[in-house]
């Protein structure tokens, strides 16, 4: 430990606390209602989408629903739900997203006519799989997850 905080202090010039940083607080509940993914050119993103929820009854622990929407589908998760079960749709009332997964699609780059993708894994209260990410990726993941009001436990590192 003491070789921890020499290294914190001396080579990057912060002091080297033994708390445990807190954890991170996702909301998933924007989801239930339809929204544009939000894009900003300079991050060279083609699009968003919503390709998967899961919920859970709010009285009953053992039981789950997924939509889930390939990336070649028409119309998007709400417009199944609203399909399949109307009125009674999960996504209107007595239910709980318990996890979603996001896909970034990103515009071409150079010759390629393929587009690279991210697809951003986050499950209630504090999971999500941007540690899991090449190292631009996670940026991206998080300030697209601040943007849609999902990651909700610190501000932001960036200005948009």
């Amino acid at each position: 430990m003491e070789l921890a905080q020499f290294l914190a202090r001396h080579q990057h010039g912060v002091e080297f606390s033994n708390e445990k940083a807190p954890m991170r607080q996702y909301d998933l509940s924007v989801l239930f209602n339809r929204f544009a993914f939000p894009t900003n050119l300079e991050d060279g993103i083609e699009a968003g989408d919503v390709r998967q929820l899961r919920l859970k009854p709010i009285d009953h622990e053992g039981r789950r629903v997924t939509f889930e929407n390939a990336a070649k589908a028409d119309g998007t998760i709400w417009d199944m739900a609203d399909e399949e079960f109307g009125a009674n749709s999960p996504l209107r009332r007595g239910w709980v997203i318990t996890q979603a997964k996001l896909a970034i699609k990103f515009h071409p780059k150079g010759d390629s006519r393929r587009c690279r993708s991210l697809t951003l894994a986050v499950t209630m209260p504090h999971g999500c799989n941007l540690k899991e990410q090449t190292e631009q990726e996670p940026l991206i993941g998080e300030k697209y997850l601040h943007r849609c009001r999902i990651l909700i436990d610190d501000q932001p590192l960036f200005d948009d």
